[in-house]
């Protein structure tokens, strides 16, 4: 049941919140847990408010006209994820709506450490693959000292629009960690990808551009850029700037953190629909 909710929107369910939110009378966790009670076990329930916690308590009125706090929300999301997760330990879809609650916060190392174990438990997720990568950028990002070798991964993204920008997002990773030999691999990877039959190919091709510079190839970049400049004529990006000015660009040491700087995880997300 919970897993329906969290990955695929089990409407019934959501619809029940909702109409719950739109009354002014008693704090909507226990008209919630009283309306659930009936119908779910008592692990369901706990996983249910977790996610309204973690979904809706920020956006909706609670009890007397009160809005709640967004820390507060994911706070309480994780206190009744927990309890679920006690019941169902090896639920990898109560984990990563901890790990959600995590990545929301902006706390990266914990959330890591959720998606890792909820891929741990299934590996051939490729939701899972994204979160554990997306967490592995942010960490180096905030040059956390961890191993991010399972991050990694790209086996498991089969379409090819996923397959690419997995590979991007490691690029980007392996970057900000100086992994300058996965740098490589990734920019392999992307290669083998046609950005102009992608979704938003503009941004499909900086990406690339941005992979072929941070891998060292400057060859490739100049040729690809001669495909590509057409296609990326509206993005805006440190490397392409220079690039359409003409100008000899500095040493990799130098544009490589404007370049990792300027991009974010999250502008691929609609791109990436599980």
């Amino acid at each position: 049941m919970h897993t329906c909710l969290y990955s695929e929107q089990n409407e019934e369910v959501i619809d029940l919140i909702r109409r719950l939110m739109r009354t002014n009378q008693p704090p909507l966790t226990q008209r919630l847990i009283y309306a659930l009670k009936g119908l779910y076990p008592s692990e369901i329930v706990e996983y249910l408010l977790g996610v309204y916690y973690l979904e809706f308590a920020k956006a909706y009125v609670l009890g007397g006209g009160r809005y709640i706090e967004t820390k507060v929300s994911f706070r309480r999301a994780r206190r009744h994820l927990k309890r679920a997760l006690c019941a169902n330990p090896r639920d990898a879809e109560i984990l990563t709506a901890i790990g959600e609650s995590y990545d929301r916060e902006r706390r990266p190392l914990p959330a890591f450490d959720c998606f890792e174990k909820a891929l741990a438990l299934d590996p051939d997720n490729a939701r899972f693959v994204w979160n554990l990568m997306e967490q592995s950028y942010l960490l180096a990002r905030d040059e956390t000292v961890l191993s991010l070798d399972a991050a990694f991964r790209w086996e498991t993204c089969a379409d090819r629009a996923r397959y690419f920008w997995c590979g991007v997002l490691c690029a980007y990773s392996a970057a900000r960690l100086g992994e300058t030999e996965k740098v490589r691999q990734m920019a392999d990877r992307v290669l083998e990808s046609e950005t102009s039959e992608l979704p938003q190919p503009d941004l499909a091709a900086a990406c690339l551009l941005d992979v072929l510079f941070l891998a060292g190839r400057f060859d490739e970049l100049k040729q690809q850029h001669e495909r590509h400049a057409q296609d990326a004529a509206c993005v805006s990006s440190p490397l392409l700037i220079r690039m359409r000015e003409k100008k000899e660009c500095p040493p990799p040491e130098k544009l490589a953190p404007e370049i990792i700087a300027a991009f974010t995880p999250r502008r691929l997300l609609p791109h990436l629909a599980w």
